[in-house]
Parts: structure tokens; C-alpha cells; sequence
């Protein structure tokens, strides 16, 4: 088990540092889900590369989704 969370540990500390450097080279401040998409294909090969972006878009959709939800219920009550 120690094995496999330090395979993922350490994939998670190449994309994040290749998305990191993806932000810097166009000289912004906030990392998109586009730099993250980026770095996934550039760290994992062929078709990890492309399950794994397919499934981060899904929870990208997801949590979306639910905080749009969530914005419509704290309105309630306030005077404009």
C-alpha cells in the first residue's frame, strides 16, 4: 500500500509542477484547469494521460454543477 501511495504522490508532484510551470511561461498568477490538462498529458502516457483528463473534466462538470446549487439557496432573505 506504501508503494502505491507513493506512486501517486509522486505523480501528483510532477503534474503540479509541470502545471506550475505552464502558469509561469505565460507569465499569470492562477492555474486553470486547461494548465492542469496540459501537464496530465505532458507527465502520463497515451491513454492514462487521457482517462485521467476525461475524469478530472467530469468532476470539474460536477463540482460546477453543485456549487451553482449552492449560490441559488444563499440569496434567500437578503434586501437589495
Amino acid at each position: 500500500m506504501t508503494v502505491m501511495n507513493d506512486l501517486v504522490c509522486n505523480a501528483f508532484f510532477q503534474i503540479s509542477e509541470e502545471a506550475g510551470k505552464l502558469v509561469k511561461m505565460d507569465n499569470r498568477d492562477t492555474m486553470s484547469a486547461r494548465d492542469i490538462n496540459c501537464a496530465v498529458r505532458l507527465i502520463l502516457p497515451g491513454e492514462l494521460a487521457q482517462h485521467s483528463n476525461d475524469e478530472g473534466s467530469s468532476a470539474l462538470k460536477h463540482y460546477e454543477q453543485n456549487s451553482k446549487k449552492d449560490l441559488g439557496h444563499g440569496n434567500k432573505g437578503t434586501m437589495d
